[in-house]
């Protein structure tokens, strides 16, 4: 049977109107593949409503651009390792932000909007379960390369200009004399016990596994005036100098080894830390930066003055070890006002 209007005015201005549609959807298509962009049915349609604007700047080209710039900075000292690494990460999940949540391999960054901003920090704390201060970390370092976009007249706003969050305050965890006895003590095999005696050295020096891991005794071990020796070693993290008395326990470990400290890998380190933890049955959950919380708690509640503590940390001033490891254990405080008031 033959529809009654096939054939009339209105049936070819249809078909006409349908023609272009079709050459404008092939447009699009040929238009996103020139751009880069991973042509699927809804990038077409996204294209075609004007979602996607091609003549920009992909986010990601522009991400890696300045990826490249920090790593130069990394290698003339001017950037710590940590921080080229939190903003690598950044990049990696917020391209699996993207390929999850937008389906799309890539942005433009004039696509980004504080409402995106919002649903990213959302999914790194729901999809990937990160603790909020561990998003935030990487909140802030996105926020730094958006800033530098606008910085650069990339952008004519920065969508994480109004982004604002608080740090969650957090317990220290730290590991009591029982445990450190409990670890020095205890027989290993050659592997644990090399990741042990780095723990131990760690725990009486405050450095990190990245400073052991560059730890060189003919530069970084030093002799006062009085015959007493110590580690003088810059931060990578910060570039503060730390000055840290040689405590016996920490001559053993360089006698042990002839002052060439073992050499492992933060992965692997933090893996044997898990056995250690598991043998010597320790409750709290041992890993490579505990070493740091366990030197300032222990020291300040042995009665360390809190400057000398800052200085072997490496702190930049007093505030952040106050605020930080300031925690005094119940026997401290006990016998402390017992000593004064009592």
């Amino acid at each position: 049977m033959r529809l009654p209007w096939v054939g009339t005015q209105e049936f070819a201005d249809i078909l006409t109107y349908l023609y272009f549609v079709k050459k404008k959807l092939e447009g699009c298509e040929t238009e996103l593949m020139k751009e880069g962009f991973d042509v699927t049915s809804q990038a077409i349609k996204d294209f075609y409503v004007d979602k996607i604007v091609t003549k920009g700047h992909s986010f990601f080209d522009y991400f890696n651009k300045f990826l490249n710039t920090q790593n130069a900075r990394l290698n003339t000292d001017e950037l710590a390792l940590d921080t080229y690494r939190h903003y690598n990460t950044t990049f990696k999940h917020f391209q699996t932000f993207v390929n999850r949540k937008i389906k799309r391999k890539d942005l433009q960054l004039r696509e980004i909007v504080p409402s995106m901003i919002d649903n990213f920090f959302l999914f790194l704390k729901s999809d990937l379960k990160l603790k909020h201060n561990t998003a935030l970390l990487f909140m802030y370092k996105l926020k730094t390369v958006l800033a530098t976009a606008f910085r650069d007249g990339i952008i004519d706003r920065n969508p994480m200009l109004n982004f604002k969050a608080r740090t969650e305050k957090t317990e220290i965890e730290f590991l009591t004399e029982e445990n450190m006895d409990k670890i020095r003590n205890i027989t290993l095999d050659n592997r644990l016990e090399q990741t042990r005696d780095l723990f131990v050295f760690a725990c009486y020096t405050g450095l990190s596994h990245v400073d052991l891991m560059s730890f060189d005794a003919k530069k970084d071990l030093k002799i006062d005036s009085k015959g007493n020796g110590f580690i003088a070693k810059k931060r990578q993290k910060t570039n503060v100098e730390s000055i840290i008395p040689l405590l016996p326990v920490v001559k053993a470990v360089l006698e042990k080894y002839n002052s060439e400290l073992p050499k492992m890998t933060r992965q692997k380190y933090n893996l044997q830390l898990k056995r250690l933890q598991a043998l010597c049955g320790i409750e709290t959950k041992i890993h490579s930066h505990i070493a740091r919380h366990t030197l300032a708690t222990g020291f300040l509640n042995k009665g360390v003055q809190l400057q000398s503590v800052s200085k072997m940390l490496g702190h930049s001033n007093t505030l952040t070890t106050q605020t930080t490891y300031a925690k005094l254990l119940p026997s401290t405080v006990i016998e402390d006002v017992l000593s004064k008031a009592g």
